[in-house]
């Protein structure tokens, strides 16, 4: 669910292909990008924090010819159903048309090379490296496929849309992470206060979790649970 992808068209340079059921390369003509949600504050299943131990970007090839490539990072946020070859996102330019802006709009740093045979068959980067750098801070906005050399002929790649779903992008990710634990501190009533009875006292505390969420915070007067509060600012009536 937190894949994107689309391709360029300097044919219809302000026509949006994220739902195409394929990406098309053939040289300087379209663009390929690919991107995924990989941590949990961005919508993915890695803990944030995580030190990444691998990582590997497969696209599947399904029509013929062989081909070359470099893989750079975005560096714009560009959105699936707005990108075009003039812009990442409806309100935001590409340096240069095409997603071509080396330094502004991909990196100037080739953070993966990857070949695939003249049959149909899996493109694999191996992009640890570029995924562990997401992972201490780095923008995600995904990759762009550079063709480098091979036969100069139209090849298409399986989309997330495609009907196949067992060509779909995929990122293969293997990490190592220690859990760390919630922390909670109670904000009201200030320690040493005093109500008369009968009184309703408000409770109130602060709750957070560094490579997790929070789900519920629990109230107790000992070991008796006095009331619990699903979302922030997390409070029960004692």
């Amino acid at each position: 669910s937190g894949t994107r992808d689309t391709y360029l068209d300097i044919y219809n340079p302000n026509y949006a292909r994220g739902q195409a059921t394929q990406m098309v390369d053939y040289g300087v003509t379209y663009a390929d990008m690919v991107r995924f949600a990989v941590f949990m504050s961005e919508g993915g299943p890695v803990p944030d924090g995580a030190t990444i131990t691998s990582a590997t970007l497969s696209l599947y090839k399904f029509s013929a010819y062989d081909q070359s490539y470099q893989l750079r990072r975005v560096l714009k946020d560009w959105a699936e159903g707005e990108a075009t070859w003039n812009k990442a996102r409806s309100t935001l330019l590409w340096s240069v048309p095409g997603a071509n802006g080396v330094g502004s709009d991909i990196d100037a740093v080739v953070v993966a090379t990857g070949s695939v045979g003249w049959n149909p068959g899996w493109l694999n980067f191996d992009v640890t490296a570029s995924v562990a750098a997401m992972s201490t801070g780095g923008a995600n906005y995904g990759w762009k496929l550079q063709p480098v050399s091979g036969t100069s002929a139209l090849k298409t790649y399986a989309t997330r849309e495609s009907a196949t779903e067992a060509q779909h992008p995929k990122l293969v990710v293997s990490y190592t992470h220690t859990n760390q634990p919630p922390t909670v501190a109670i904000t009201s009533p200030a320690s040493g206060a005093s109500y008369v009875a009968p009184a309703g006292v408000v409770v109130s505390a602060n709750a957070s979790d560094v490579d997790g969420s929070v789900a519920r915070v629990d109230f107790y007067a000992g070991s008796t649970l006095i009331g619990s509060d699903s979302s922030a600012p997390y409070s029960v009536t004692w």
